[in-house]
């Protein structure tokens, strides 16, 4: 018996409602796949009429402000006043802060490995040829800073900017480590034990010694 879709019940008015929105799914589907074929996006087997293209070309002209990605544009550069006043006034609001720093910070290179360093830390580095008591500079420094701003070296920063100071506190060896080793059924077994030779640093001071141009 057919029913009236006046007298229809909820269940079919949402499976209708489910079908619109299902194909309104597959429609744009469909037309970002005919995209990629007008535009030779992907490979297909078969040749496509000029009459074909011209008339799917219309069709997803008219679909792609709402469903297509748009084109790449230009990367929009400032002109060359406008980048001079922006890069001036970062200097200046940052040439402020130096002269009122609380404190610093650096990121140094040394004995092959980087840290992050603050006024009086201490860090362990690989020993190096210093007496202890000697006040050393390290000189390869890749960023310094505050809590405002930051300077990044490419790849260094110039010393006449930065200096870092530190005291070797002194040589040492790192906790014993054990190594063994052993091969099965051969009767072989090896135990050994390594200490690492090191230097304590303690770090002096961080100086922003000169105002940015």
């Amino acid at each position: 018996m057919a029913v009236g879709m006046e007298n229809s019940s909820p269940k079919l008015w949402a499976s209708i409602h489910h079908a619109k929105a299902l194909s309104k799914v597959v429609y744009q589907n469909c037309a970002i796949l005919l995209y990629m074929v007008i535009h030779r996006h992907i490979l297909v087997v078969g040749h496509i009429t000029a009459p074909l293209r011209y008339k799917m070309s219309n069709v997803l002209a008219s679909m792609s402000h709402r469903f297509l990605s748009t084109a790449p544009q230009p990367e929009s550069k400032l002109p060359q006043r406008e980048t001079k006043k922006r890069y001036a006034d970062i200097i200046k609001n940052v040439n402020e802060e130096i002269k009122n720093l609380p404190q610093t910070y650096a990121v140094v290179y040394v004995g092959g490995h980087q840290f992050k360093i603050t006024r009086n830390d201490i860090i362990v580095i690989n020993q190096i040829k210093a007496e202890v008591g000697s006040d050393i500079i390290l000189e390869k420094v890749l960023a310094a800073g505050s809590k405002n701003f930051t300077l990044i070296g490419r790849p260094l920063i110039s010393n006449k900017i930065v200096k870092v100071s530190a005291t070797v506190a002194e040589h040492t060896k790192t906790p014993k480590i054990t190594v063994f080793k052993k091969k099965r059924r051969k009767n072989y077994k090896r135990t050994k034990g390594h200490r690492q030779n090191v230097t304590v640093l303690r770090i002096n001071d961080i100086e922003l010694r000169s105002e940015l141009s």
